[in-house]
């Protein structure tokens, strides 16, 4: 999703990474840079993802268990979601 922090206005895209049998987090975050954000929230980061994002300059904060969109984006303005200075989870290159 992609919401304008100050009017609430959003739109929903595809991860037309999510069937990828590789790079699937280098091709989200490459879709996620061209749309040029302020930030991105996520539940996780991988090494790749994390990697292409900090090289475009993209700030990442975890959302914890927050439940909506709305709740998340409250709280990223607020101040209280953690920001990420690294992966949060292991690659999963080579997994089977």
């Amino acid at each position: 999703m992609v919401v304008d922090t100050e009017t609430m206005m959003w739109h929903a895209e595809a991860n037309s990474g999510i069937n990828a049998s590789g790079g699937a987090g280098i091709q989200a975050a490459q879709f996620v840079v061209n749309q040029k954000p302020d930030a991105v929230i996520s539940g996780d980061f991988g090494p790749n993802a994390y990697n292409a994002l900090n090289a475009a300059g993209v700030p990442m904060y975890l959302c914890g268990t927050v439940g909506t969109v709305r709740e998340m984006v409250e709280r990223f303005k607020s101040g209280q979601l953690q920001r990420v200075g690294s992966p949060t989870q292991a690659g999963h290159h080579g997994r089977g």
